[in-house]
């Protein structure tokens, strides 16, 4: 049985530096990764676009975004309202990943839609090899502040949907906690327990300088002293322990679940985020709509819906 290396985690994470890792000792990311981004990831995401492509239909599919404060996988997620997508994502495994020995995937929103991929993985007959990356959540925060504008308590709202998410899906898989301290500060360390964890046989073992100190921008910062806060903060010590506690985690994950709903500004936040999305793509199809370039193209919509009807 072939192994896959599925990276899982909160966005801003670390997901794409031990991605990036990983390819650089030859674990195969996929056919086209997207490019570098100066100033959010200067060495790549090293996600697969055909794979984010595929999460997003799913996240279309259950109304979700990737910064929806309510989704996750850890409560309940229904499969059927994914299952279309069942047959595409195992040719997309076929078609991308059947020749390479071994090969990863990662995108963030994966850890939302686990359930889904570790059936499809199964399917494929892939014994999946999960990493939980695992970032302080004040860092996270921070950098969510810079990049996104999102405020403290949306950051630490999905920091725990996507972290909580990922754990009670991959606790019963072969995984290993990543955190992102312990990824930069011994690289090699961490390439030792994946080889020792997953039986993972690395192509370029020497090929160790891709994790660089300048990667972690977001140092030390205060990390608050909200019930959020302190809650987030219990999660990454308790998921960072040298042996998790699962009833732990659990006090943890009910006590998310009583909390999450209490701040309604974060759902204010979203929503004002989303209205602003509906009027720049509404102003879009205005201009295009108005362009001569839609009018020069009305023949060749009506052939298409031609065609589709028939």
């Amino acid at each position: 049985m072939k192994k896959a290396v599925i990276v899982v985690g909160m966005h801003r994470s670390g997901t794409s530096a031990i991605s990036g890792m990983l390819s650089t000792l030859g674990v195969f990311m996929g056919k086209k990764l997207f490019s570098a981004q100066k100033g959010v990831n200067e060495k790549g995401f090293y996600e697969n676009a055909a794979i984010v492509d595929l999460n997003e239909k799913a996240f279309d599919l259950l109304n979700w975004t990737w910064d929806d404060p309510l989704a996750n996988c850890f409560e309940k997620f229904d499969e059927t309202v994914v299952s279309s997508l069942e047959k595409q994502a195992l040719a997309l495994i076929k078609t991308e990943y059947q020749e390479q020995p071994i090969w990863g995937m990662k995108d963030p929103r994966t850890s939302l839609l686990l359930p889904f991929w570790i059936k499809v993985l199964a399917k494929s007959n892939i014994e999946p090899c999960f990493i939980l990356m695992i970032r302080k959540p004040n860092e996270v925060v921070g950098s969510l502040k810079k990049r996104d504008e999102f405020s403290d308590s949306k950051s630490l709202l999905l920091w725990i949907n996507y972290t909580l998410s990922s754990y009670w899906q991959v606790k019963n898989e072969k995984f290993v906690i990543v955190s992102f301290d312990h990824l930069i500060g011994a690289p090699t360390e961490i390439i030792q327990q994946l080889k020792t964890e997953f039986g993972l046989v690395i192509e370029h073992p020497e090929k160790q300088d891709f994790i660089d100190p300048k990667m972690q921008n977001q140092k030390q910062l205060d990390s608050g002293k909200s019930e959020l806060h302190q809650l987030a903060n219990s999660v990454y010590l308790e998921l960072t322990s040298e042996q998790p506690d699962e009833a732990t985690i659990e006090k943890l994950t009910k006590t998310f679940n009583e909390l999450k709903l209490k701040d309604s500004s974060v759902f204010i936040e979203h929503i004002h985020s989303l209205k602003l999305s509906e009027t720049k793509y509404r102003q879009l199809f205005y201009t295009a709509y108005k362009s001569i370039w839609w009018k020069l193209a009305t023949p060749f919509r009506k052939l298409e819906r031609l065609i589709t009807n028939n």
